[in-house]
């Protein structure tokens, strides 16, 4: 097993549990991805996901309980599915947050000035998404759950019943903050219509474009690492296929703004 940020092993105990080893590699990370993911697990939720069973924030590992299921990321199966996604972040915004939770407030990665990505072929777009970020602040609301990695490869279905992993990016904040990354990763994988209709589903409505913006600008400049969609079977997501629709994402946000 595998993830992007974690190395994660299945261990059989001998008491007869099966439980998840993490281990995040990144010593500069690895303290503050465990407690967020300790603090997210230990919150009454209605959602399926792993349970806590050990944290070792300093030695940047955990034990959580294995989950049934399996993720999919084929694009026929992500458009199906896109309801009981919706229902599912709607279900992890309203999960109770008590007074003394342990998660940071949502906070943008963005860093100003912004570099245009090497593989841009539109870099006026980065120029004005970069001016508009720098200056944007998310607008006021209650704080609810955040996830902030909700994407087809962190659902687990068993049937047609979805769990939720790898919570080492959880924080709370606006319920919107969520939206952008799932409907970015909805339209690469299926189309744009699963990323808008999956945003309507949970919004009621379309969201503010500077969502969007945001985060094409955290998340496009980095060097696209195709390998983990390769694993699910799409061979046919290149870096260049990457590069087109996050230009496109980017350019209809801006397009929503004027």
């Amino acid at each position: 097993m595998g993830g992007v940020s974690s190395r994660l092993r299945r261990l059989d105990l001998a008491d007869g549990r099966v439980v998840v080893l993490r281990e995040v590699p990144r010593p500069d990370e690895a303290e503050r991805d465990i407690r967020r993911e300790a603090a997210a697990l230990a919150l009454p939720s209605s959602v399926r996901r792993p349970r806590l069973v050990a944290a070792d924030p300093r030695g940047g590992r955990s034990l959580a309980t294995w989950v049934e299921g399996a993720w999919s990321i084929d694009a026929d199966e992500i458009r199906r599915r896109v309801p009981a996604l919706a229902d599912l972040s709607r279900a992890i915004a309203a999960t109770p947050l008590p007074g003394d939770h342990a998660l940071s407030t949502w906070s943008t990665w963005f860093r100003p000035p912004g570099v245009v990505p090497t593989w841009s072929t539109r870099p006026s777009l980065w120029h004005r998404a970069f001016e508009l970020a720098t200056r944007w602040t998310p607008p006021p609301h209650d704080p609810v759950l955040v996830h902030r990695d909700l994407h087809p490869m962190n659902v687990l279905w068993h049937d047609d019943d979805p769990a939720v992993v790898d919570w080492v990016q959880a924080c709370v904040g606006h319920p919107h903050a969520e939206l952008a990354h799932t409907r970015w990763n909805l339209a690469l994988l299926a189309d744009v219509t699963a990323g808008d209709d999956f945003v309507a589903a949970v919004a009621g409505a379309e969201i503010e474009p500077m969502w969007d913006v945001i985060e094409a600008v955290e998340f496009a400049p980095q060097p696209f690492d195709v390998s983990a969609w390769h694993a699910g079977g799409r061979v046919e997501i290149s870096p260049e296929k990457v590069a087109r629709v996050a230009e496109d994402f980017l350019e209809r946000a801006l397009q929503r703004l004027a």
